[in-house]
Formats: C-alpha cells, structure tokens, sequence
C-alpha cells in the first residue's frame, strides 16, 4: 500500500512547489544497470528460473535409492497373552521396533531418462526468457532515455527561439515607439512569443512526463531528478552499418531468446508425450530392509525338576512307616528376555525382494495424460510456427524502418541546413529594411521545425538501431555505449 502512494503522488513529489529534488546525472548504461537489478518482473522471472533447477535436480536425484529409518514405542495396557506368566492376563506391555528400509526403482516405462531431458529442457526455455525479458527491458529503458533526451533537445530548442523572439520584440517595441514601425508588427510579434510560450510549456511538461516514466520503471525513489547524458554514440557509424535481410533473418532465429524458447518448449513437449505413456508399461522395483523387536512380555521357558516327595504307601500297612518316592515330574519355569538379547541377538531380521507392477486398467488415466501431452506438444509446434512468422516480419519492419531512418535523417540535415541559411538571409533583409516581419516570421517558423525536424530525425536513428539489436535478438548490456 506504501508503494501505491508513492506511486500515485509521484508526480507531485517530484516536481512539487515544496520539494526541490537534487539533480544527478544518469547515463544510459547506469539506467539500464539500475533496470536489471531492481525490475520487479525480471526478478520474478529469475526466480522462476530458480523453480525451474530445483526442478531439474528433483528428476535427476528421484532415480536415487530411498532410504529411511523407522522406530516406533508401544505401550499396551489391557488383556494379553505374558509370556513371562504363561497365561493371558490384563497386564501392561512395552513394545520396541526400528529398522532401516532402502528402495529402488529399476524400471519406470521407458519414462526416466525422458523426463531428464524434459526438465533440461524446461530448465533452457526458462532461460531462454529471462534473457529475453533482459532484452525487453533494455529495449524499453532506451526508448524512454531516448525520449528523454529528445525531449530535451525539443525543449532547448523551444526556449532558445522564445530568446530569440522575445529580443525581436523588443526591438520592434522600440522601433515602434520611434515611428519606424506600424503597430500591427508589434501584435504579430506578440502573438509570436505568445505562442512559442505556450510551446516551451508543453515541452517542458513532456520532458517532464517522460522523466517519471523511466524514474518509475527503475524504481528510483522521488527525491532526486534525473539528469540524463548524452550517449556516445557515432551516428556516422551506425549510418555506415549494412543489413541483408535474409542473413538478419538467420541471425533472429539463432539469436532471439523467445524463438529459442518455444523451440525448447517444443522439444520438452515431445518427450512429455513419453512420459506420459510410460504408464502402459510394467513398473519394476527392488526393496531391502533390515529390522528388530523388543517386547517386556517374551520370556524363555524352561522345565526343571519340582524336587518334591510323596508317600506311595505303607510299611506292612503301618501308618507309621509310610515309603517315600521322589515325585520325577518336572515344572515349568519362564524367565523374561533382556532387552539386549532381543533387540540385538533373537530378534533381527532382513528381508530382500523385488516388485513387480504390471498396469491392467487405471481408468484411463494414462491415455488422458498422454492425450494432453500430444496436444500441448501439438500446441507448442503452432507457436513455434507462429513466432518464426513473426520474427521474419520483426526483421523486415526493423530493416526497412531503420534504412527510412537513415534516408530521413539525410533529408533532416538537408532541411535545417537550407533552413538555418533562409532564416539568416531574412535577417539580414529585415535588417536592412528590404524584408518584412511576416517573411521573417516563417523563416524562423522554419528554423525550428528544421531543428526540431534534425533532432528528431538522429534520435530516431538512435532507436532504430536498438530496434535492430532487439529483433535480432543481439541486444546485450556489454554493448551499450556509456
């Protein structure tokens, strides 16, 4: 909500009456830096590269074996069979297991190595859009610094002729208080700077405006205005530079970051299709566990001799002398086991095995996946196509824009050549008494559009090659002149 604020109140803040923004230089390089380190949709898109790996490591280490320890306590209190007691009696019994268990899968349908490859796959085409919204975002910082920069140029261009105009009116102002002069050339002129006012006014709001957008869009905080720095750039060398269409359009497909992602999403759509039909194949897996018992109500019983005597009968049938006989018979004797002794010694105990899964009818499942695998795949190769027609356009729009720029721009020079060399002639005449104000008023009118025209004409120039860079996909931050 704090940001919203900001957002909305930037404006005033910045050019507010009560604030006063302290002024730093920003070059083009600096704008774009700032822009890749603080745009909010190209961190997004980083981090979703970084979903994109973790991802890739997860199908790489799922072919890995599982392995787990478990442990669990028992406590029973009720009516159990005591091992100790030999009978079945309400007791409380403590039970203890733990053991290790380690899986693997061996066969999956054809479908492991395939989804490797998917997940790299998937891992590049992210890539390849992070890279891409890189060059976009590069792509819209210039045309906004640019803008910036002309606007500037339109806005010095302004103020400089209501100059010019303003000390033309003051000298028919005196002219006028001499009688030289009819009063109808002072209203012309007046009207004049009049209208160049206005002209400054909404230049000024322009540059102004244009400001606020690269500010928002670099995230800068409003209590400083940018200055922006002329680029160096050699506009000689950027008119000398050639183009053949159909090597552009080579370099486009090879270069351009999204075409090279659909292209990789194409690729990871096709192996999904087998993936996803591994579910007709049987599933092969091996097992191994090792683990161990202990339990308060396991005891060892014994039989050992009862040590009694008992009388068999009578000497000569006197009570008196009765005969003794050891009674043989033997009792049963259970003695609790030591929690060692199980635990360790009686009760461990491995199993091994394999598991074998042959699929029979899963309700359609894997004939629903492997149908819509075919069709996102089907889907991404209309895409692929699609883009391919529309990079060749991209080119052929920026090829041809780019050679009107550069024909445009000779004709600009041509313009404010001829025109700066009017106007100076009609001073010259008006000077002299030979010319009047209305042929030096659109001589003048002239000038400026002609500078205007110059100015617009090399920016343009400017942006055109960046629209080339960013077509052909060669857009980069090392080539960005400082």
């Amino acid at each position: 909500m704090k940001k919203l604020l900001l957002i909305l109140f930037f404006p005033a803040l910045l050019f507010g009456q009560t604030e006063n923004p302290k002024r730093v230089q920003l070059t083009f390089k600096e704008a774009v830096k700032i822009g890749l380190n603080e745009n909010v949709l190209l961190k997004q898109a980083g981090n979703q590269l970084e979903i994109q790996q973790a991802i890739q490591l997860r199908e790489k280490f799922r072919y890995l074996p599982n392995v787990s320890a478990t442990s669990t306590f028992r406590q029973i209190d009720g009516q159990q069979f005591n091992q100790v007691q030999g009978e079945v009696a309400f007791t409380k019994s403590n039970n203890l297991s733990a053991g290790i268990d380690v899986g693997i899968n061996i066969f999956e349908g054809f479908g492991r190595i395939k989804s490797i490859k998917r997940a790299n796959y998937d891992f590049q085409a992210q890539s390849d859009a992070v890279e891409r919204a890189k060059q976009q975002l590069i792509f819209d910082i210039s045309q906004q610094y640019l803008q910036i920069l002309l606007s500037q140029e339109l806005l010095r261009i302004a103020e400089d002729n209501l100059n010019v105009q303003t000390t033309t009116l003051d000298q028919i102002q005196g002219q006028v208080d001499a009688g030289a002069l009819a009063k109808p050339d002072l209203y012309t002129q007046q009207a004049q700077v009049q209208q160049l006012e206005v002209q400054k006014i909404r230049s000024g709001n322009d540059l102004r405006i244009n400001k606020t957008n690269l500010m928002q869009t670099l995230l800068l905080e409003p209590v400083v205005e940018i200055e922006p720095v002329e680029p160096n750039w050699n506009i000689d060398e950027i008119i000398a530079t050639g183009y053949d269409l159909n090597e552009m359009y080579e370099t486009a497909l090879k270069n351009r970051p999204d075409y090279n992602q659909t292209v990789n999403t194409v690729k990871s759509n096709q192996l999904g299709i087998g993936v996803a039909s591994a579910g007709y194949y049987p599933t092969l897996s091996a097992f191994w566990s090792y683990g161990t018992n202990y339990s308060n109500l396991v005891a060892n019983s014994s039989q050992v001799p009862n040590g009694r005597f008992e009388t068999i009968g009578y000497l000569n049938g006197d009570t008196n002398q009765p005969v003794i006989s050891r009674d043989e018979s033997t009792d049963r004797v259970s003695e609790e086991v030591s929690f060692g002794d199980q635990f360790f010694d009686a009760n461990p105990a491995t199993v091994l095995g394999l598991r074998l899964d042959i699929p029979l009818f899963d309700r359609f499942q894997t004939r629903t996946s492997r149908t819509i695998a075919r069709l996102q795949h089907d889907n991404a190769i209309l895409n692929e196509k699609n883009l391919k027609r529309t990079v060749f356009l991209d080119v052929q729009n920026a090829y041809l824009n780019f050679e009107a720029a550069k024909t445009d721009y000779y004709a600009s020079q041509k313009q404010f050549t001829a025109a700066e060399k009017a106007l100076e002639v009609q001073k010259e005449r008006y000077e002299l008494g030979v010319g009047n104000l209305v042929e030096l008023s659109q001589a003048n009118n002239l000038y400026v559009q002609g500078a205007a025209s110059k100015a617009q004409s090399e920016y343009t120039l400017y942006f055109q090659k960046v629209i080339l860079d960013f077509v052909l996909g060669t857009l980069n931050f090392e080539d960005i002149p400082d």
